[in-house]
């Protein structure tokens, strides 16, 4: 017998499905909030999803006994203030609770039925269990989904919000705490419970430094500080790829600062001094390395790398999007760019000082 056929002799094939529920805990980098906001719940209906985030009253709410593997945090601890100093008492958040209710073809009777073929020593054991395991698994990540997505905007704006510079950036995703599960809304019997994500990072040998490459950052040492554009693309690369939490947004800001930075810079080492003029009026990374270089050494990107000018363009335009109207972006968009704008780099590394 399948799961379906279990629920369906339950009386439970309905099309429209049980409500089930995921109860996941995130832990937060420290809200200061005032005493009464203690046990507060905040509620949104969205998509078929009704999601409630639960601040914590005590210490030890959202902590549970069966997780042996985690460890304990206090959901909530009380600020400290300097005696005599007259600042209002307030509470320090740890742990939030979010729970994401929704229909999902999931019934106690499935899990039942799992049980019951495991006791009683059922050759098909294996097939239910996985068939029962991965819709609980695509329920629960549905769940999930949508509690980190709301999770997330919702300390978004309570970092605007708030004077805590503490709270960390708008990107940072909310981490999951201890493990998560996935119920049945009207028991609150589980279905499964699930870990926070892991994730593994592969990276290239070819990216190791060779003895040479130690040797010159070695001569490098004395000489003061790294050139503002080459580290601004250092961190345009950590930011995009490098970081716990990527930032799409801020990378390709900074991928295009300081490729503008660095295009501006060649123009004042390289180029006579009569073919500089007007340089301070152009701004636009595309115009710069186009018509100002043509003026500055005969020559430009447009003319001799389309297909990188292309990506230049974008990389400018992006970057005024997001500088002027706050746009978002993508993250393989980002990579893109970012990779581009180490291959203009290495083309205005190429142009020789003009005759």
């Amino acid at each position: 017998m399948t799961i379906q056929e279990a629920h369906d002799d339950a009386g439970e094939g309905s099309s429209v499905g049980n409500r089930v529920a995921t109860i996941i805990r995130f832990a937060l980098r420290g809200i200061w909030i005032e005493p009464d906001a203690l046990g507060s719940r905040y509620t949104w209906e969205t998509d078929g999803y009704q999601v409630t985030l639960t601040l914590p009253r005590q210490p030890n709410d959202f902590l549970r006994d069966d997780e042996p593997e985690v460890e304990p945090v206090p959901a909530v601890t009380g600020a400290p203030v300097f005696s005599g100093s007259g600042s209002h008492p307030a509470a320090v958040v740890h742990l939030v609770e979010v729970r994401v209710a929704f229909n999902g073809h999931l019934w106690l009777a499935d899990r039942e039925h799992c049980l019951k073929e495991r006791e009683q020593g059922a050759a098909d054991t294996a097939s239910s269990r996985r068939e029962y395991e991965s819709k609980a698994e695509q329920l629960w990540t549905r769940g999930r989904d949508a509690a980190e997505r709301l999770t997330h905007a919702w300390l978004a704006h309570v970092r605007t919000i708030a004077e805590q510079p503490w709270l960390g950036i708008t990107a940072e995703i909310p981490q999951q705490y201890g493990r998560s599960r996935l119920v049945d809304e009207a028991t609150g019997v589980g279905f499964l419970a699930f870990g926070p994500k892991q994730s593994l990072t592969l990276r290239h040998g070819g990216l190791a430094f060779s003895i040479d490459q130690l040797k010159h950052a070695r001569d490098l040492v004395l000489t003061g500080e790294p050139p503002a554009a080459e580290a601004l693309l250092a961190d345009a690369r950590f930011l995009a790829s490098g970081a716990d939490t990527v930032d799409a947004q801020r990378a390709v800001l900074v991928a295009a600062i300081a490729c503008e930075v660095k295009a501006k810079r060649v123009v004042v080492e390289r180029a006579k001094p009569e073919r500089r003029q007007g340089l301070g009026r152009v701004s636009d990374l595309d115009k710069v390395i186009d018509g100002f270089y043509q003026q500055a050494f005969g020559m430009s990107l447009r003319l001799e790398n389309q297909a990188l000018f292309v990506q230049a363009k974008r990389l400018s335009a992006l970057r005024n999007k997001i500088a002027h109207e706050g746009t978002a972006v993508d993250r393989d968009e980002c990579n893109q760019l970012v990779l581009a704008a180490t291959q203009i780099f290495g083309w205005l590394d190429a142009i020789q000082p003009s005759p």
